[in-house]
């Protein structure tokens, strides 16, 4: 995705952990279907937290819509 971007040196890691978030441990995401093992740490961070960040605003969004 990031990947023909020019970067400075110190943010040549920025797109694989940036599209980690889209990539899913058991290899089912996207855009490279990449499994835990070849993710970096980084990357499996960024995965995680997505999936926290995404419970977290459907929590909001059904709290606030669920309001009696």
């Amino acid at each position: 995705m990031l990947d023909g971007v020019p970067l400075a040196k110190h943010l040549k890691s920025v797109p694989e952990f940036a599209g980690g978030h889209h990539e899913k441990m058991a290899g089912s995401g996207y855009p490279k279907k990449l499994t835990r093992e070849q993710m970096s740490i980084p990357a499996r961070i960024m995965a995680i937290d997505d999936i926290f960040v995404k419970e977290k605003v459907y929590e909001d969004y059904a709290n606030e819509f669920f309001k009696t």
